[in-house]
Parts: structure tokens; C-alpha cells; sequence
């Protein structure tokens, strides 16, 4: 369901739009999923770190893992190649930037806030015009009953 979007990060024009890209697209996954990629990252910066030891650098953990996170099925042996380099540096991306992409974006915040400072304008007016429409009903009440008495 998300393997498109994610394979359509590649052909934005720069890492700034591909990192904002991979960041909506990692807060809009499922919980679990997001979850399960969050300690998956970890994992491997971990592998990462011992690059020393172990041989394994950023790069040679991208082009690992890339195939077996972005799957290529029904596709002819050179898209998949083509298909594997693009994907590759997605995955460098998303190990790289993994501290960026749980973050949500400033912008996303600011309409939060409006909205809810504009909910909370609506609530108030809507208060008002019950508290007086009550006022209202409550005068025309009294004043019929001042009617009635007379």
C-alpha cells in the first residue's frame, strides 16, 4: 500500500523534498508498521556503528536491505536493478535521518494549533449564543408571566 509512495520519494528533486517526503510518509504509516521500522532503523545504525568490525557501512547495509524492504515483484530484471539502486538510497536515507522522520513538522504543528485555537473561538461564540438565547427565553418568560399577572 505504501511501497509506491516510498519508491516515488526517489524522483523528487532534492534531499530536503525526499527527507520531508520519507518523514510524512513514515507518520502516516500504521503503528505497528511504524513501530516495527522505527526498531528495524535502530537495529541497523547499531550494525552500523561496529562498521569496524563487522564490514558492514551505511552503504553496504542500504544496498542489503533496500531489496528486502522495498520488494520488486512483477517486475523485469533491469527495472528491478534500477528499482534497487533508487530504493537504496531511500533506505541510506531512512537510516541516516532516522532521528528526523518520528518528528512532526513544524508546519503540521502550526495548523494543529490553529484549528484548535479556532475551535476554541467557535466553542466560546457558541456559548454566548446560548447564554443568550437563555437570556432571551428567560426574559420573555418573565415578561409573560409579569402579563399574565396583571
Amino acid at each position: 500500500e505504501y511501497l509506491d509512495a516510498f519508491l516515488a520519494v526517489q524522483n523528487l528533486s532534492s534531499r530536503k523534498l525526499q527527507l520531508q517526503a520519507l518523514n510524512l510518509l513514515v507518520l502516516l504509516l500504521p503503528d505497528q508498521n511504524r513501530d516495527t521500522l522505527k526498531s528495524l532503523l535502530e537495529f541497523l545504525q547499531r550494525l552500523i556503528d561496529n562498521k569496524e568490525s563487522n564490514k558492514m557501512t551505511l552503504n553496504n547495509v542500504s544496498v542489503i536491505m533496500a531489496p528486502n524492504l522495498f520488494m520488486f515483484k512483477g517486475y523485469c530484471t533491469k527495472t528491478q536493478l534500477e528499482m534497487a539502486a533508487g530504493t537504496s538510497n531511500i533506505m541510506r536515507y531512512l537510516i541516516k535521518y532516522q532521528e528526523l522522520l518520528w518528528t512532526i513538522p513544524k508546519f503540521i504543528m502550526n495548523q494543529v494549533r490553529q484549528q484548535n485555537i479556532e475551535n476554541h473561538k467557535k466553542l466560546t461564540k457558541e456559548k454566548a449564543v446560548k447564554k443568550l438565547l437563555k437570556k432571551v427565553a428567560y426574559d420573555k418568560d418573565k415578561h409573560d408571566r409579569n402579563k399574565t399577572d396583571k
